[in-house]
């Protein structure tokens, strides 16, 4: 099985809430998906399996971490809709506090989404404390 977004070579990064077989907003199939923009970085066309789509995603939330300096409601708004759309945003206004930031977010999707992925890392953070 070929994973990846719609067209050859862009295979993908994880996208919260997808089961196998089911397709994000950018025709990208899942379990893990990436969004189009980082498929651009990775110029070849191979037979991926799941465990390598989750290193690639891995590996780009870092990349974005890392260039939005730490904060991670700014890497999860890039990672769901696009750097330049959180770059975009967080030009927006001083943001007191990072909640500030996920509700200004004017994508119901990527609102939603990184309002998701903070509140199950903390209920993880509970369990495995445990």
């Amino acid at each position: 099985m070929v994973l990846g977004s719609g067209p050859v070579g862009k295979p993908g990064v994880a996208v919260a809430g997808l089961a196998a077989g089911v397709r994000a907003a950018w025709n990208s199939a899942s379990v893990c998906a990436t969004h189009p923009s980082f498929g651009q970085h990775l110029a070849f066309a191979v037979t991926v399996l799941p465990v390598d789509l989750l290193r690639l995603g891995t590996l780009y939330l870092r990349m974005l971490l890392d260039e939005l300096g730490g904060s991670w409601e700014e890497t999860l708004a890039a990672y769901n809709a696009g750097k330049s759309h959180a770059t975009d945003w967080r030009t927006w206004g001083e943001w007191r506090e990072p909640a500030e930031f996920v509700e200004s977010i004017p994508f119901t999707e990527t609102h939603d989404y990184v309002q998701a992925v903070l509140r199950n890392a903390d209920m993880y953070r509970r369990i495995y404390a445990q």
